[in-house]
């Protein structure tokens, strides 16, 4: 099985963060009687419940709690924390079967520590491909913006310097595509700058003649809004960029009136979709048919992937 869109955070195998938890804390652990890494995943999926947006929040309530237990405490650590977290990580994957894959992940905001996490990563995945020949961990570099709107680990400077990171091996060759990810509501100043980061990262990429893929996360969670016009501007001005791929894009193919913009981006940008997080993050309860053959129509390449498998238990989806 191939996946396109697995966060490195939301993708950990539940052995790795029981154990981290288990060192840091316990106390989360007791609180729901979770006795096993089998336990874990299955208590993250049943804190859901029938109501997106305050779904949404418990979302971002576990991705911080693994994240304060699984980033490494200081720089030293860098290396060695993401080795481990990624051979684990790897290890899961194949044991269900999930051979190929592009993890999406931040660098640091410097390029030292970056080299640390990204090579960490990479011989992570080495490490399991010796045991596992069939298997193939490649990495998506994201750009992440919080909700105040900030790109919190973006810079020309830090674009300029992984450019020149990606030239050589063995960056070259697991270091597959850029993306932005994060909060994304109609916002006029965050909108304008995406496109503006896009058009650097899509500029500079081609400088350092890099054959790295370009994507966004966008439309994920806005099924309806208010500000459609604004939205709808957005849509026609990222076909413009002729993006490689788009993360969710649920706004778009979720609205049979949106159509038009939708068969913009056909023949050149692929949409990945994640019924896993539409199914508890949005109103939009499964992927049917129906809009497969809406894709279908518009020319609109796509693919079907876990997200965050961590917090879903997804991880056997067919």
């Amino acid at each position: 099985m191939i996946d396109k869109h697995l966060h490195f955070t939301g993708s950990l195998s539940p052995t790795y963060v029981y154990r981290k938890l288990q060192e840091s804390n316990q106390a989360f652990l007791d609180k729901y009687s979770i006795l096993s890494p089998d336990d874990l995943s299955y208590t993250f999926v049943s804190m859901f419940g029938n109501d997106y947006k305050l779904n949404q929040q418990k979302f971002n309530e576990m991705y911080s709690l693994v994240q304060s237990v699984t980033k490494p405490k200081n720089t030293n650590e860098i290396y060695q924390t993401y080795r481990l977290a990624t051979r684990e990580l790897a290890l899961n994957l194949a044991r269900f079967g999930i051979s190929e894959y592009t993890i999406i992940a931040g660098p640091d905001i410097t390029i030292d520590n970056t080299y640390k996490r990204y090579i960490g990563m990479i011989q992570g995945f080495e490490d399991v491909e010796k045991l596992h020949k069939a298997a193939k961990g490649k990495i998506c570099i994201t750009f992440i913006r919080t909700q105040s709107g900030e790109l919190k680990n973006y810079s020309y400077k830090l674009l300029s310097d992984i450019c020149k990171l990606l030239q050589q091996e063995p960056f070259k060759s697991r270091c597959v595509g850029f993306d932005i990810s994060g909060y994304e509501y109609p916002d006029k100043n965050i909108l304008e700058s995406n496109l503006c980061v896009l058009s650097e990262i899509i500029e500079i990429s081609k400088t350092f003649c890099l054959k790295t893929t370009v994507g966004l996360h966008a439309g994920e969670i806005i099924t309806g809004t208010t500000q459609d016009e604004l939205y709808d501007e957005y849509f026609v001005n990222l076909s413009k960029l002729q993006l490689d791929n788009i993360g969710h894009g649920t706004y778009l193919w979720a609205n049979d009136t949106k159509q038009k913009i939708l068969k913009l981006f056909s023949g050149h940008t692929r949409f990945d979709l994640c019924p896993g997080s539409n199914a508890l993050l949005t109103p939009i309860k499964r992927i049917d048919s129906n809009r497969l053959d809406m894709l279908n129509k518009c020319g609109v390449e796509y693919t079907i992937n876990r997200d965050d498998p961590l917090f879903f238990n997804n991880w056997r989806q067919r």
